[in-house]
């Protein structure tokens, strides 16, 4: 496995996947399907339906809320089917103490995987699952992904874009994938 310096030419590869790390805003081609983290409670696109102006009454804001439904945390789900299709990981539960788990996001990286699977992805752009807002290790989430990706049953899928965020580390990056390749 080799870690992209230039993310466009030298893809690492998981298994027969090619993953390309590139910032979110310079995708490294087009996409199948688009994945976007999220709470149980949906309450990560809230802001996109609350109204313009600050003075809305609070029995307003809590119907929305209300509205939201209630998912398990660690599952992922297509919620549509454009081009690119979108997928929601959904890994937090801000009710929780702990907002983000590490359980949630391996299986929601398998979640992802199998909804890949069944719509006959062959390209996804997936973020690095709790990243913001885990609190966990940035090796740790990386290492989540490669696992996930390695035994994922047979696919069309050939290509993940690891949708790294701004000031992403690429050599800490490196340093994992090369310790998960000396594992094999």
């Amino acid at each position: 496995m080799r870690l992209v310096w230039n993310s466009a030419v030298n893809p690492w590869q998981c298994g027969r996947i090619a993953v390309i790390a590139a910032p979110v805003d310079q995708p490294p081609g087009t996409i199948d399907a688009e994945v976007q983290e999220q709470d149980r409670a949906l309450l990560l696109q809230v802001s996109d339906n609350l109204p313009a102006e600050p003075e809305a009454p609070a029995w307003y804001l809590a119907n929305i809320l209300n509205r939201q439904p209630s998912l398990k945390p660690g599952t992922a789900r297509l919620v549509e089917r454009k081009i690119p299709a979108v997928i929601q990981a959904i890994i937090y539960d801000v009710e929780q103490e702990t907002v983000c788990r590490p359980e949630w996001i391996i299986a929601a990286l398998h979640s992802i995987l199998t909804i890949a699977r069944e719509q006959n992805f062959t390209s996804l752009g997936i973020p690095l699952l709790g990243y913001h807002h885990s609190g966990l290790a940035t090796m740790e989430l990386l290492k989540f992904l490669d696992d996930a990706l390695r035994v994922t049953p047979q696919s069309n899928l050939n290509s993940v874009w690891l949708m790294t965020p701004d000031n992403f580390d690429y050599a800490l990056m490196a340093k994992v994938f090369s310790t998960c390749n000396k594992s094999e």
